[in-house]
């Protein structure tokens, strides 16, 4: 009932719902096609089902998986941020946002520290930069201490633990 909509190449593709008589439902992705004889006529129909079982349950899996890591890092009373391997942010907790950019962390992820020179003083970003490039080509981790501006304007000393990972 699902794959209804046939295209005018004979031809459909989509999810489909299956309930079998032993009541345990599942899903498959469907693609069929309409099969015709050399005068253009329908012979008959091939369908190809793949069962989506186990990917829908590894992507439930995955979501209650990154919902609980978000839920652990914004319980984390210290700022905590992470970036990729050319210095953007892809992600951080509410403390790190609120506390030293005084912005909603979905205004952080996807950008870079020079981004926001309304809450990083160049200088600043300079040095995090030049030191998180040093990290990425050596490896290893790095612990420093530095004071920082934060969004309530007050100077407040933070020990920094990086480490690589790609």
């Amino acid at each position: 009932a699902q794959l209804k909509a046939v295209n005018e190449d004979g031809s459909a593709k989509g999810i489909v719902g299956h309930l079998p008589r032993n009541g345990d439902s599942f899903q498959t992705w469907m693609s069929l096609a309409v099969v015709n004889d050399d005068l253009g006529e329908p012979l008959g129909v091939v369908a190809i089902a793949r069962d989506l079982t186990e990917k829908l349950k590894a992507e439930q899996v995955l979501r209650t998986n990154l919902e609980f890591l978000r839920t652990l890092l914004d319980t984390i009373p210290s700022p905590v941020f992470y970036k990729d391997n050319r210095l953007i942010f892809r992600g951080c907790n509410a403390e790190y946002a609120k506390r030293v950019i005084g912005k909603p962390v979905e205004q952080i992820v996807g950008t870079r520290v020079e981004d926001h020179s309304d809450a990083v003083p160049s200088h600043l970003a300079a040095f995090f930069n030049a030191r998180e490039n040093q990290l990425l080509e050596e490896g290893g981790a790095q612990v420093f201490e530095s004071q920082i501006q934060c969004a309530d304007d007050e100077v407040r000393n933070f020990l920094f633990n990086v480490a690589a990972y790609c």
